[in-house]
């Protein structure tokens, strides 16, 4: 700052003063400023960096889970596709099998002079390949379900005697492991509207179940209740067997789970619930199921019967 004075007529001095002023910058205009603002840029590059490297990794991570998933499914539909084809494959054979046996019958009671229920080796043969029909059956039906071809078709028909009717041809099966089955209902008659197709696998799916993992001389009750003001029926089944643990209750109705069958002696194919499970939501209904481990298990069924429950073409 350079500084020299005038006087009153006009004369400049010849001294002249001067001070030399220094501006120091602003602190955000400062070098280690600069440097604060050089870290924090490349820091939220960095960062920037980490959120694309990460957000790639998602994207890869759903891209495999995708590709998993499509695997999975694709598995499912060539075991299906598997499943179908032998299905149709054996079920000649055991129909032709199956009317030799009661020929054979037949004519071993015509020769004998004895009648053909007095025969217990060809019923045995007999459930037996009953038993297989049912197994293939089933895959048939879970393909259709599969596909979306399966639909629901209700009439009109006495719900507790079929269900009774039901229970008494399963009983046989029980009698090779000494088991009891009972049939409970308050009530002997009740019209109403049913897929009879779909209630009876229903209810053989379940009992055949409850006997499979029951004990040995075990108990079996199958229950029926009106409930709603007699616009719902709760099918119960109640067995005394070895029950299950959380686990295999959150894999039941999952597709191919086999659980312990092994364990038990049994043989299954995977699909035997989880068909159960969308014949139930076919029929507009709902399933559950409560277990103790070392005390039974119990399925719950619920399913409309009134008219207005099902739409015009089922």
């Amino acid at each position: 700052f350079r500084l020299k004075t005038i006087n009153d007529d006009g004369t400049w001095s010849n001294i002249e003063t001067s001070v030399v002023i220094t501006v120091l910058p602003p602190l955000w205009l400062r070098w280690w400023a600069y440097l604060i603002y050089f870290i924090l840029l490349m820091a939220t590059v960095y960062v920037a960096y980490l959120l694309i490297r990460r957000s790639e990794h998602q994207k890869q991570a759903v891209r495999v889970a995708r590709m998993e998933q499509e695997k999975t499914e694709e598995l499912n539909h060539k075991k299906m596709q598997f499943f179908t084809n032998i299905t149709h494959d054996l079920m000649t054979p055991l129909t032709v099998i199956s009317a030799t046996v009661d020929n054979m019958r037949d004519l071993w009671g015509q020769t004998n002079n004895k009648g053909a229920h007095s025969i217990p080796q060809f019923d045995i043969i007999q459930n037996n390949i009953s038993r297989l029909m049912r197994l293939l059956q089933q895959i048939l039906e879970f393909r259709k379900v599969e596909t979306g071809n399966l639909s629901l078709q209700v009439s009109t028909g006495d719900m507790i005697s079929f269900c009774r009717r039901e229970v008494e041809s399963i009983a046989p099966l029980m009698k090779s492991k000494n088991q009891t089955i009972s049939f409970v209902c308050a009530v002997e008659h009740f019209e109403c509207m049913f897929d009879t197709d779909v209630v009876d696998k229903i209810i053989y799916n379940l009992l055949s179940n409850a006997s499979k993992y029951n004990r040995s001389s075990g108990r079996i009750t199958f229950a029926l209740e009106l409930i709603n003001n007699h616009t719902h029926v709760k099918l119960t089944v109640t067995d005394t067997g070895y029950g299950m643990t959380e686990q295999q209750l959150s894999n039941i109705f999952s597709r191919f789970y086999e659980g312990d069958h092994r364990h038990f002696n049994t043989y299954g194919t995977g699909i035997g619930l989880s068909l159960t499970h969308d014949l139930v939501t076919l029929h507009h209904g709902t399933i559950s199921v409560n277990s103790t481990k070392d005390i039974g298990t119990t399925f719950t069924v619920v399913l409309p019967v009134m008219r207005t429950a099902f739409a015009e073409d089922e």
